[in-house]
């Protein structure tokens, strides 16, 4: 404005200033009718949260401290009754001088604790090194494997990073170490599950008696087939087992014949998890049996494949298949009924890939396809919308993505 007021022409002042003509005619036009070259005030465009509802919101936030910006999102859609963004609120969290802060672990060990590991080391001084390879140490007993090295956040100032309130507990002060001992597992298959479940056995299972249990026989009393081929129909012939296929209530029958066989083949095998000793995994006919050892394990096969013989049942051996979850490479040798079960390295059950090594990195890279997937297709049918609300997208998303991704 010096130069202007001088005499010297605007082409002048924008090339010397290196500004262009436009915006140094539209900073003088500015000085000519207010007499300042600063913005007017109100000018420019509004902010959609005003000081009420950032107070609002960071009252929200600080009794929520471990809500998502995801969560606090739709809070805010519903309590301002205003289309709002993730970008957005997260904006506003920082205008309201909160973040999202990984909380701190806590506690560590105590001095009663490091006493009883130190006594506890200096009693197995005579342990050789693989021995001890076998102890896991740690300053934090209980493990958050899901999290990694993300951690749990929390939302609140920089300045309250010690506050008592925002630190998180990882320890339990009766465990202070873990054994990393092989797992032995064994796949097992049945042969035609549903189709080979003896009727008269049963009856005799179901708990239940009276009208209930006459309704339930029903279903099955006086059950006939035929075989139809090139539509040509044999004679009708009765069927004395197996469950009906596509009816709701064969899982349940199925499942409560199964714990009968579960319940009599459980002996004294299985694998220590803290207080509980777990000897077998059960899902319908999607077994698992475990055990320390190859020897357990091979004990608790033959309890399993003895009562489902008994039962009219029978262990597909060309199915079934066996692996020892462990670090190193070990041996598992079993047999069933004089033939011998193949070892794998991985095996997926109940659509969860496990693998010898106990790593995740593969299955979680499935989960992240999977919901990279899930995502690319609600993006074309849900998020491009103008139609759906936000709270109808978010309501889909919880639904479908999250849990493909969890």
């Amino acid at each position: 404005m010096e130069q202007y007021q001088k005499g010297v022409s605007q082409r002048k002042i924008a090339k010397s200033l290196k500004l262009s003509s436009s915006t140094v005619h539209n900073i003088i036009q500015r000085f000519r009718e207010s007499g300042t070259i600063s913005v007017r005030k109100g000018q420019g465009q509004k902010t959609i949260l005003d000081a009420r509802d950032l107070r609002a919101l960071r009252r929200h936030c600080i009794t929520y401290r471990n809500a998502t910006v995801m969560e606090i999102t739709t809070w805010a859609q519903e309590y301002f009754q205003k289309t709002l963004s993730v970008n957005t609120i997260h904006r506003a969290i920082r205008r309201c001088r909160l973040k999202l802060y990984r909380s701190k672990k806590k506690p560590y060990l105590n001095m009663i604790q490091k006493r009883r590991r130190f006594l506890w080391a200096k009693a197995h001084l005579k342990w050789t090194v693989a021995q001890w390879k076998t102890v896991l140490w740690s300053d934090e007993s209980k493990f958050e494997v899901l999290f990694g090295k993300l951690g749990r956040h929390v939302i609140r100032t920089k300045e309250d990073k010690d506050n008592p309130s925002y630190q998180h507990s990882v320890q339990k002060p009766a465990s202070l170490m873990e054994f990393s001992q092989p797992v032995h597992m064994c796949f097992v298959d049945l042969e035609k599950a549903f189709d080979r479940v003896p009727r008269g056995i049963l009856w005799e299972v179901l708990w239940v008696c009276g009208p209930l249990l006459r309704a339930v026989r029903s279903l099955y009393d006086r059950s006939r087939s035929l075989v139809c081929i090139a539509s040509c129909k044999s004679e009708l012939f009765p069927v004395h087992v197996g469950l009906h296929q596509g009816c709701p209530l064969s899982p349940v029958l199925f499942i409560t014949f199964m714990d009968r066989i579960s319940r009599r083949s459980q002996g004294l095998e299985g694998v220590r998890f803290g207080d509980h000793r777990i000897s077998s995994l059960l899902f319908a006919d999607d077994v698992v049996l475990l055990g320390p050892s190859s020897q357990d394990l091979q004990h608790a096969l033959g309890h399993f494949a003895a009562e489902c013989e008994a039962a009219g049942m029978k262990v597909s051996t060309s199915k079934s298949e066996a692996m020892v979850l462990d670090q190193k490479k070990v041996a598992c040798t079993i047999q069933v009924g004089g033939e011998f079960l193949p070892q794998v390295k991985e095996f997926k059950y109940l659509g969860v890939l496990f693998t010898s090594e106990g790593r995740m990195d593969r299955e979680i890279d499935r989960w992240i396809s999977a919901a990279a997937a899930v995502m690319r297709s609600m993006y074309r049918s849900v998020v491009v919308k103008k139609e759906l609300s936000w709270k109808a997208k978010l309501l889909i998303y919880q639904s479908i993505y999250i849990p493909t991704l969890t």
